[in-house]
Order: C-alpha cells, then sequence, then structure tokens
C-alpha cells in the first residue's frame, strides 16, 4: 500500500528533523561557549564579527529546518489524501457488499421454496445443478486456456 511507504518516509523525515534540530542547538551551545570564553571586554569588535557568524549559521540552519517541516507537512497532507481516498473506496465496497447480499439471500430463498415445493420440482433441480457444474467446468477449462498463453 502506498501509505506504508509514505509512513516510512514520514519516520524518516521526523529523524533527520531530530537530527537537524539536535545539530542546530548543539552549535548553538558550542558557539555560545567559545564566545564566552574567546571574547573580553577589550576585543568588543571581534565579538561583533563572530555574532553576525554565529547569526548566519543560525539563519542557515533554522532555514534548513523550515524546508524539512514544510516537507513533513506535504507528506502528512499526502497521507491524509490517501487515507481519505481509501476511506471513499471502503464504504463504496461495502455499499456493494449490502446489496449482492440482498440479490443472493432472495435468490437463496427463491431455490429454498423450490426445494422445498415437493416432487414436481426434484427434475428441474437435477438439470439446474447439472448446467452449474457444466458451467463451472466450462469455465474453468477455459480460464485454463486463457491463462496457459
Amino acid at each position: 500500500m502506498p501509505t506504508t511507504s509514505a509512513f516510512a518516509t514520514l519516520q524518516a523525515e521526523l529523524g533527520a528533523l531530530i537530527v537537524t534540530a539536535e545539530c542546530v542547538l548543539c552549535n548553538i551551545d558550542i558557539c555560545l561557549k567559545k564566545m564566552s570564553d574567546n571574547v573580553s571586554p577589550s576585543q568588543g569588535r571581534g565579538a561583533v564579527s563572530t555574532e553576525d557568524m554565529l547569526e548566519d549559521e543560525n539563519n542557515r540552519l533554522a532555514d534548513n529546518l523550515a524546508a524539512k517541516v514544510s516537507q513533513l507537512k506535504s507528506i502528512a497532507l499526502d497521507i491524509h489524501d490517501e487515507t481519505e481516498e481509501q476511506n471513499r473506496h471502503l464504504n463504496g465496497m461495502d455499499n456493494e457488499f449490502d446489496s449482492t447480499h440482498g440479490l443472493l439471500g432472495g435468490s437463496f430463498k427463491r431455490v429454498q421454496g423450490m426445494i422445498q415445493s415437493g416432487r414436481g420440482n426434484r427434475k428441474l433441480m437435477c438439470y439446474i445443478t447439472l448446467f452449474l457444474v457444466a458451467f463451472f467446468f466450462v469455465t474453468y477449462f477455459l480460464m485454463e486456456k486463457v491463462l496457459s498463453r
């Protein structure tokens, strides 16, 4: 089913998103440590360039994270659409099975009435049974010939 592969893709994307988020947080922590260790009050100009560099890095990683979140949203919407389509298909099949059940129930009642009506219909029942058996054998042999080609 397509939804199974979509769920696997979603799971892989979530894993990648978590790894990316952890990487961003780790980079921020490392950079903040370096900034607090390396910056003295006399190095104000160097600290600004380091802060700009860190902010650019943060912005790049945030954009990357936003792209992954957008991709996950797209996958989630695709899964939703597929689920809705499958539900419509199953509802249609349910309606068809209900109508078939009614049709077969009526046919079964008529056959039962014919069986219970007495001796006059037994000959007819034998003919019907022989016809059905012959029909299934002919159908079987025709299907064998078609499938063997």
